[in-house]
């Protein structure tokens, strides 16, 4: 994973206070330059405050990275918009500058709310041109710039395998230990057919078979350790984590929009509104683009 460009969308609040403290370990490890994004709402007003509270944001960025890599710490840079929607002006800024990560908090709105306003990082998620890092304002850190521990949920598609390279990739950088996770959704108990009913009977030893399989399929890498669970899989992945006390969560994103978004959303998005710890959303790449030699 090779970051140039990280940026840090920022209204000032607890949750983007949370990320910056993120961006600002990864702009440190990578020696990544960091833009600082904060875009003023043309609808709405803006708070005589946010002009101080920026400049603070960007003092603390700067005091971040030189106490974690020193004379070498990387550049700050700032970047003011005004728009009538954030999102639009996270991605415009996210494909001039070259992005090659944003980091940004997450408010976690649920429910009816959720449905009918969606939120910034949900809609970022669905449409940037690199890979998201959402990071809620309780999320717990791990000390110092490093991330240890790493949950990486997989469901036998070539989907998730990206999640799991990337996070294979971060883990040989930082030495980390990688904890490859996935979830069997549970069986209605029978199903008909024309009419007559027939019962699902799972074997005792599935999660045994699950195991097996699960290490066939990620060639077993050193160091990995396995968990499979049963239940709703965004649920059983948050959980997953706090369980394993993993500093990062490392998944790909199927991109579900429109109506499919509206009625059921997608996993990663429900995971990125339940973990307590930061979740790093893998961009899938289209068909035309080839991954970076």
């Amino acid at each position: 994973m090779t970051l140039r460009t990280i940026l840090h969308p920022t209204d000032c609040s607890d949750s983007a206070a949370r990320a910056l403290e993120v961006a600002t370990r990864f702009a440190a490890t990578h020696r990544a330059e960091l833009l600082i994004l904060h875009a003023e709402l043309l609808h709405g007003d803006t708070a005589r405050e946010v002009g101080e509270a920026l400049d603070e944001c960007v003092a603390s960025a700067r005091r971040l990275l030189a106490s974690l890599a020193g004379q070498d710490a990387p550049g700050v840079q700032v970047i003011r918009a005004r728009t009538f929607f954030a999102h639009d002006a996270i991605l415009q800024a996210a494909t001039e500058r070259h992005a090659d990560l944003i980091v940004m908090g997450t408010h976690g709105r649920r429910g009816f709310s959720r449905l009918l306003l969606g939120s910034n990082a949900e809609r970022v998620l669905r449409q940037a041109p690199c890979d998201v890092l959402t990071v809620r304002s309780d999320a717990a850190l791990p000390a110092g710039s490093g991330f240890k521990t790493l949950l990486v949920p997989v469901d036998f598609s070539d989907c998730s395998r990206r999640g799991l390279d990337e996070a294979m990739a971060l883990a040989a950088n930082a030495d980390a230990t990688i904890h490859i996770v996935h979830v069997i959704e549970p069986m209605p108990p029978m199903y008909y057919a024309g009419n007559v009913s027939t019962r699902f009977e799972l074997d005792g030893d599935l999660r045994v078979r699950v195991e097996e399989r699960l290490r066939t399929w990620t060639g077993d890498p050193r160091g990995a350790r396995y968990v499979v669970r049963e239940g709703h899989p965004a649920v059983e992945i948050a959980r997953a984590a706090d369980d394993r006390k993993a500093d990062l969560v490392i998944m790909s994103n199927r991109g579900a929009s429109g109506v499919e978004w509206l009625l059921v959303g997608s996993v990663t998005e429900r995971v990125c509104r339940l973990a307590t710890v930061p979740v790093l959303t893998v961009r899938q790449q289209a068909d035309s683009e080839t991954p970076d030699a």
